[in-house]
């Protein structure tokens, strides 16, 4: 059980962190949270160690007595992060990634975004990669094909981000949290292990009514995979977005399948294979037995067209699939324009770097490619396939 808050005071606050092999991180990291202008007795430090071979015990040890350190059984950040908060007694939970430091003001602008506000399930600050100027997040945002990204990721910070805001998740970095909400969800689903773990958790939370703000005055600096390297987190980002899917909405993973970022790495179509297995766990988790045999034909499917297709037709295949979504959105706005009248204007997009626009002068929309100079027309299916063409090469259609 958390502690509230004290008579007239501030909230009790557990701050989790953890680490493997982060020593090199883990000093400059508890040194800012131990300096926080916030009541130290009101304030508590947990370590999650996950196994680490270096040198981190001793320093914490011997350069931070006030921190308490606990021994994950498996190298996992989501079971880590749920230990640290069985163990500790904050009503408040802020969970810190070892490569982050955070402003002395940092906790106090959080807080007081919380106490505000009782519907918030969660608040984030302004956290910048290094010592900026350019953001490393300020909350999540969805992007093509399900994909989920931090707002403002890479932007340089000139005023974009200034006011605060409702935002549909926040990254697990440097974020503060109900206790009563994570205990209320079961915390964090360790089957992600890391990376999305904290996209599936703003889902959860929101289901059930809770909401999530941006914070623009606390400040955090974030080293950016500081322990893990860039190959292993895009592997979970590509795994989990997957696993994301599965949990949330089966019906959107054969089309997700084939649209993975994951095959355009020289490992991808081994990663793909070695996702189908935990795919199938979680639709057996979280989904009657029934509903999986229905999903899992078209998941093998996407899967056998996704490793044996051209990086070009998949290309193709994956540019039909969101021009068909687009097609359906105009005509639930507009229901005539599936009766043959022209589209006046076209729609213009990028799929992985292939350059489209849309176009219906007649029944059939049609897509016109741009590739290297060269372009081509096809019919748009509502599923992801292999293309074939089906117009003869023109010139001078490519989109900008």
């Amino acid at each position: 059980m958390g502690e509230g808050s004290a008579p007239g005071g501030l909230p009790y606050v557990s701050l989790i962190v953890v680490t493997y092999n982060g020593a090199h991180l883990l000093g400059p990291c508890l040194q800012s949270l131990v300096h926080l202008d916030y009541p130290a007795s009101r304030l508590e430090v947990l370590v999650i160690d996950n196994g680490s071979t270096d040198e981190s015990a001793e320093l914490v040890r011997t350069h931070f007595p006030q921190v308490r350190w606990l021994s994950n059984d498996v190298n996992n950040y989501c079971r880590a992060n749920n230990l640290g908060v069985r163990e500790g007694r904050g009503a408040l939970v802020a969970f810190i990634n070892t490569d982050v430091q955070v402003d002395s003001s940092w906790l106090l602008h959080l807080v007081d975004a919380l106490q505000r506000d009782a519907r918030l399930a969660g608040v984030t600050g302004k956290t910048f990669l290094g010592r900026g100027p350019r953001i490393s997040s300020t909350g999540h945002e969805a992007v093509p094909n399900h994909y989920w990204r931090d707002r403002g990721i890479w932007k340089r910070d000139r005023a974009l981000y200034d006011e605060a805001a409702e935002v549909p998740g926040i990254s697990g970095c440097a974020s503060l949290y109900r206790r009563s909400c994570l205990e209320a969800i079961g915390g964090l689903d360790e089957a992600f292990v890391m990376f999305y773990e904290d996209v599936d958790l703003g889902i959860r939370c929101r289901q059930r009514g809770w909401r999530f703000r941006y914070v623009p005055g606390a400040i955090a600096y974030h080293q950016f995979h500081g322990t893990a390297s860039d190959e292993l987190g895009q592997f979970f980002v590509e795994r989990n977005r997957l696993l994301l899917l599965a949990k949330h909405d089966p019906t959107l993973l054969p089309a997700a399948w084939g649209a993975s970022h994951a095959l355009a790495h020289p490992e991808g179509r081994g990663w793909m294979a070695s996702f189908q297995g935990d795919v199938y766990r979680m639709l057996h988790r979280e989904h009657q037995p029934a509903e999986v045999e229905r999903f899992w034909p078209k998941i093998i499917a996407a899967h056998r067209w996704a490793t044996e297709c051209s990086w070009w037709q998949r290309l193709i295949a994956q540019a039909r699939a969101r021009a068909g979504a687009v097609m359906r959105r105009w005509r639930r706005v507009d229901p005539e324009r599936s009766s043959g009248d022209a589209i006046r204007a076209a729609h213009r997009s990028r799929t992985h770097g292939l350059t489209w626009r849309l176009e219906q002068s007649g029944p059939v929309p049609h897509l016109i490619f741009d590739a290297l100079g060269d372009a081509w027309t096809g019919g748009i299916g509502g599923e992801p396939a292999v293309v074939s063409q089906t117009a003869p090469v023109l010139s001078g259609h490519g989109a900008s």
